[in-house]
């Protein structure tokens, strides 16, 4: 485009393309940033709104999130990382609304700029991968219907946690339910579960949790409440939080975390 302009324009005519570009070069910039604004607002107050009126549905949107990341990861999605978290939030708006109302809640979301296609995803992911269209010219609706699959995939696969069963033998249930689960996304998942050979599970006390430790059980006040979920990471600001309200969680409660392996203990696996 610059070499047609060079050869073809004059300096004035050159100029004032290259300044309209650059504006409009900016407004997408800003149009992006708000839309990633929008986004990271829903986090927030979704989060908030989980914690105060349901905090086991936040414990259990913070799980799903966890295993989002690693299928996000796994599919190289770099940039709607904040798109799968306010997915795994919104997902559990069954718990906070009737049944009949889901539906159209989903729909005011969806005109809200930035959150259509969360509100797609959560709107799709019970569906199974074989009621999805095989292909799509449109790259949006191909994220949408990939979003939902993983969603899918993630809800289905932490309940099966939760019930006890071990994340590699979940993959295996889950893999002979044919046209139920996207293969590719099960094959992901399955590597997800995987990543605890490079990891080992201690038992430890508050005051034992440190920065990069995952969760492998939640963490509940003394009233019940769920303050952090299983899957959640603890970061310097999370575990200061918690020793700062120490009072709130049972004296001598100790947890199941997960921390990865030191070197030598990874040559031996």
């Amino acid at each position: 485009m610059f070499r047609v302009l060079v050869k073809n324009s004059t300096p004035e005519v050159f100029e004032n393309t290259l300044s309209l570009a650059l504006r409009q070069h900016a407004l997408v910039k800003k149009g992006r940033l708000l839309t990633h604004q929008t986004r990271i607002g829903c986090i927030k107050l979704l989060t908030e709104i989980l914690r105060t009126a349901c905090p086991e549905a936040l414990c259990v949107s913070m799980r799903i999130w966890t295993i989002l990341q690693g299928l996000h990861n796994a599919f190289q999605m770099d940039g709607y990382a904040a798109e799968f978290e306010a997915a795994a939030r919104l997902s559990q708006i069954e718990r906070l609304v009737p049944g009949e109302a889901v539906a159209a809640t989903l729909r005011i979301l969806e005109q809200i700029p930035g959150l259509q296609r969360v509100a797609e995803m959560v709107g799709e992911h019970r569906k199974n991968f074989r009621d999805f269209p095989l292909d799509s010219s449109d790259g949006s609706l191909g994220r949408v219907a990939l979003g939902a699959q993983m969603l899918r995939a993630a809800i289905d696969f932490d309940e099966l946690i939760e019930a006890g069963i071990a994340p590699e033998e979940a993959v295996k249930r889950m893999r002979p339910k044919n046209g139920v689960y996207n293969p590719d996304v099960l094959h992901a998942l399955a590597h997800v579960a995987e990543g605890d050979a490079f990891y080992e599970t201690k038992v430890v006390t508050l005051g034992g949790l440190r920065p990069g430790m995952v969760l492998r059980e939640d963490v509940r006040a003394t009233d019940g409440t769920c303050l952090l979920g299983r899957g959640q990471e603890i970061t310097a600001s999370l575990r200061d939080s918690l020793l700062h309200f120490a009072g709130l969680v049972p004296s001598g409660d100790m947890w199941k975390v997960r921390s990865r392996r030191s070197v030598e203990a990874q040559a031996v696996q």
